[in-house]
């Protein structure tokens, strides 16, 4: 079986064409004529190195994966055109990588059903968009899920319906996907579709900061700033801006200054203390 450490080749049927390879950082093509079974490890363009294999399997399927023990494989037949759509939006090239994602997404490879989905909503195509969102959420992808809810809120291409966006909001939620569970938090703190808890608002921006979600994040610094129910504490808002600041959030570090300057003698000692 030929080994390449390369990322990508040219598809014919799934078969190596003249040996021809692109490269998923600088998209430089080249071509090596008789390989053979050597391995190239490095693009020749930008230098890159490539850690993954391309190899073939019995049945002539072209896959990707990393080398695992004595030569077993951990496969991946998506991953080194993913990785070459992502190359093309990283240069602004949107028709090629868009051409990527929907020949990932026709092989059934259901998390690029909303990446598709991602270009045509950007594109504002929104039929389009949505038929790929509802596809993938069809699938009980959490993304898919999100998304869907998010056009019967805003009533894009579909009627507006609170409804059916929080029944995708939880469908998804009860995925772990953060911007959901963020966007639950939203509705019981400000009592739509569901009552007014802003015990349980706080549970939900609490569950989606945790995992690491920048917008809960900063909604908590905003919550124990303002001393939303009942719940004034400086250090604690102190403690959230900082980790949102820590991800880049506009506005982080300037809230973070401001609970800072607010502290008393004794919060400022305990904020000295706390890890973040």
């Amino acid at each position: 079986m030929k080994v390449y450490s390369l990322i990508h080749l040219s598809e014919a049927n799934g078969e190596i064409e003249d040996d021809e390879f692109k490269c998923a950082k600088c998209l430089g093509e080249w071509s090596v004529k008789n390989i053979g079974d050597r391995v190239v490890n490095y693009c020749p363009f930008c230098g890159k190195k490539i850690l993954d294999n391309i190899i073939k399997n019995e049945d002539n399927c072209v896959y990707v994966g990393e080398t695992i023990g004595n030569g077993d494989y951990d496969y991946d037949r998506y991953k080194f055109q993913l990785d070459i759509a992502q190359a093309y939006l990283s240069n602004n090239r949107i028709e090629e990588a868009l051409e990527q994602y929907r020949q990932v997404a026709n092989l059934g490879h259901i998390p690029a059903y909303s990446m598709v989905a991602d270009i045509y909503y950007k594109k504002k195509n929104y039929k389009k968009a949505w038929k790929w969102y509802t596809k993938a959420a069809e699938e009980g992808d959490s993304i898919g899920q999100y998304y869907v809810g998010c056009f019967y809120w805003e009533g894009i291409h579909v009627q507006k319906s609170i409804y059916h966006a929080l029944e995708y909001y939880e469908k998804a939620a009860e995925q772990g996907l953060p911007q959901a569970i963020m966007a639950i938090a939203d509705c019981y703190n400000d009592g739509i579709g569901y009552d007014i808890d802003k015990q349980k608002a706080l549970e939900y921006y609490k569950c989606a900061a945790d995992m690491g979600y920048v917008e809960a994040q900063y909604r908590l610094g905003i919550y124990f700033h303002n001393g939303e129910n009942g719940n004034k504490d400086v250090v604690q808002a102190a403690y959230w801006y900082k980790k949102a600041y820590l991800q880049g959030r506009d506005g982080a570090k300037l809230k973070l200054d401001k609970c800072i300057k607010e502290m008393t003698l004794a919060q400022r000692l305990k904020w000295n203390t706390q890890k973040v």
